[in-house]
Parts: structure tokens; sequence; C-alpha cells
């Protein structure tokens, strides 16, 4: 499977053209667009990225923790005793939450204040926010997982793991809990209730997991391991290799529009292509009621990934089955079919819903509605 990955980190062009194999990169169309750069000066450690007000922070083995607006300006700064090992931030853009190698676990609010700090007794591995900030998952070096309320921090579960955790994520339904293990496993549980673990995969000397959030339940995992990036697609109980070429580090926003890779000292923002499908309608003759005429389908792809496996059908006072339309449209492609037989249910314009569902590159379904009106050929366009 190929897919198309934006890059972020201040990692060389390079590894970012590799990325793109994952997308089909096989033209020589951009896939990608820097939105900012910036040097910090120091060691980074740890990174997050959302699309919200605060567009990216991170933090160093100092202890620095620098939040980043969307046009790349520094928001706030703060610092927490040791060195930060992960960074979260919530979806709603309220609250950033820093682990550190000491066990300090702490939550800032959009404005760098802090809301809390406590010692979690461990080294903090990995943490993630569940939806609307209402939680906060926190994994130990110890071998504990648990479940905090972001509000008051009371403990909501805590469990002991059979394997070591090195990084996870969470669906985007949170549901669903994807663990690396430091044995070199993908584990995927279950947290409705406390963890049930439910699907292991193995990657041997694996380094960072990132789970895509266009999979809301969780299905379809990336991550980096020594040769490169890895993919794990739970639906199929299939995993590979898709690129050959290391990678540093790398987060995702909660919307999957932006991607961030991590060098030595910088970090870059880019964001993500989609494909995007449009539709224009166009009756070839007059429009009576019950009568048959012939209509036009133009499809368009005006995204930046390819479409695959794509629907249309339509709704309104009409009767039309479209067929015979392409399935798979590269970016920038359209295609048009003037062989749709329509029979109007009503006489004068006729207001339509057509209904668009096709897939990305990860095999992901997207889905829109566009409304217009047709009017018989000739007719002035309707609004």
């Amino acid at each position: 499977m190929k897919s198309s990955l934006k890059r972020i980190f201040g990692i060389a062009l390079t590894v970012v053209m590799c990325l793109g194999i994952l997308a089909g990169c096989g033209s020589t169309q951009p896939r990608q667009e820097l939105l900012w750069q910036s040097t910090l000066g120091s060691p980074l450690s740890a990174l997050a990225v959302s699309s919200g007000k605060v567009a990216a922070v991170v933090g160093g083995w100092d202890g620095q923790i620098t939040a980043f607006e969307k046009n790349g300006n520094i928001l706030w700064k703060a610092r927490l005793e040791d060195g930060i090992s992960t960074l979260a931030l919530a979806d709603n853009g309220e609250f950033t939450a820093a682990g550190t190698y000491a066990g300090q676990l702490s939550v800032f609010n959009k404005t760098g204040e802090k809301c809390w700090l406590q010692d979690v007794r461990s080294p903090v591995a990995r943490i993630a926010f569940t939806r609307h900030a209402q939680d906060l998952i926190v994994a130990r070096r110890d071998r504990v997982l648990m479940r905090l309320n972001v509000e008051n921090q009371n403990l909501v579960w805590d469990v002991s793991l059979d394997k070591s955790p090195l990084d996870f994520a969470l669906s985007a339904n949170d549901r669903r809990l994807i663990l690396a293990s430091r044995e070199g496993e993908l584990l995927f549980y279950t947290i409705d209730g406390s963890p049930n673990l439910h699907a292991h995969y193995t990657f041997p000397q694996m380094n960072r997991m990132l789970v895509s959030p266009l999979s809301s339940d969780g299905a379809l995992v990336l991550a980096l391991i020594p040769q490169g990036v890895a993919l794990v697609d739970n639906r199929t109980k299939t995993q590979s290799v898709e690129i050959q070429q290391p990678a540093l580090n790398l987060a995702l926003s909660a919307d999957g529009r932006s991607l961030a890779l991590g060098g030595a000292d910088s970090v870059s923002l880019y964001r993500l292509g989609r494909p995007q499908i449009s539709a224009l309608l166009e009756p070839l003759g007059k429009l009576s009621k019950g009568r048959f005429t012939r209509l036009r389908i133009t499809l368009q792809n005006n995204g930046e990934r390819m479409a695959r496996n794509i629907e249309v059908s339509l709704e309104g006072p009409l009767d039309c089955k479209p067929a015979g339309l392409p399935e798979e449209l590269k970016a920038g492609e359209s295609a048009a079919s003037d062989k749709q037989s329509l029979q109007p249910l009503a006489d004068g314009s006729l207001p339509v819903y057509i209904h668009l569902k096709y897939s990305d590159d990860f095999g992901l379904r997207h889905h829109h509605t566009d409304r217009l009106v047709l009017e018989s050929a000739g007719s002035e366009p309707a609004n």
C-alpha cells in the first residue's frame, strides 16, 4: 500500500522524497507544502502537533518546552526540571501535557500556565489526551499504563503490562490503544474499560509508532523502524515495510492534516494532502417530467492524492443511476461520461444532491455531499 506523508521535522530532503513514496510518488507533482521551519538551538527530545492555535510544541533534553503558532511564531515557553520525554496536545487546543525522564507529569493551559504537576514514580514513556481532553493516558517505563482525569488528576484506572512500553497512540474514537513495546511488538488493546489485548505484530528494534487518525478505529498504523517506515493494517492482518529510509521522529495532528518530522535540533511543519472529488452534472436535452434525456457527469480530483474506489449517487426528483464512471482519479485529473440516462420526476429545475464516496492511498474512505440545481440544456444556470 502506498501513501503520501508530508514532512515536518527538518530531516534532509531525501527523507522527504522517500516519505513521498508512501503516497505513490511516481510523479513529479509536489505532494507537500512547507509551512514553516525553526531552528531551536538545543537538542530536541519530544514533539507534538495539532491543527489548533498551538500548532506544534517541542521539548528538549534541558526541560525546555516551546509552543509554536501556525505561522511559526513562538506562543509560549515553559520548563520542567528534567529532560522532556514525551508531549501531547489536546484536540480542543486547551491543554498541553508533558512527561519527563525523571517521572514528572504536567499539564499546561493554552497560554503556557502550569495547571498541575505530579510525580508518577517512573520515567514517562508516552502520554496522550482522549477526545475533548477529558482524560490523559500515560505509559510509564515500569510497565504501568494509567488513565487520569485532566481536570482533577484523579486516577481512572491503572494496569500492569507484560511488555515494556516504548510508545502508544489512541484511535480517533478512543476505543483502541496501540502500544509499541521495547521488545519490538505492536500490541492492539481495547480500552472501553480496562485495557484488553486482542492483537499483536512483531517489528524488531522498532523505535517509534504512529496511528493514523484517518482510521477512526485505529486499524491502520505507521511505525518507524531502523529500516524505515512500516505499515500495519489490522483490518487485513498484514504488515510491510513501505520505505527503505530511516527517520528520527514524527507526529501527526488529530485531524490528519499536519505531520511533523524531527531532526537533531530543528522542526518543520507540513500539511498532508488528501483526494477531493467534485462532480459537475450537465443535462444534454430538455428536462420534462417522465421523459428520458442524457446527462453528462464530469468528475474532478481537486485534491493532492489519488482517489480510488469512487462511488457516485444522486438524490432528488429524478431517476438516474450513474454508471461507467472512472473508479480512480489521480490528483488534478478529471473524466467525463455523457452516456448517463436521466428521467426527471418533476417539471422545471431539479435540485439534486450528489453523494461522493472514495478511498485515499491508505484505503481509508472519504465522503461528502454537494448540492446543485439542474436546468435544461441551453438554460441559464440556477444559483
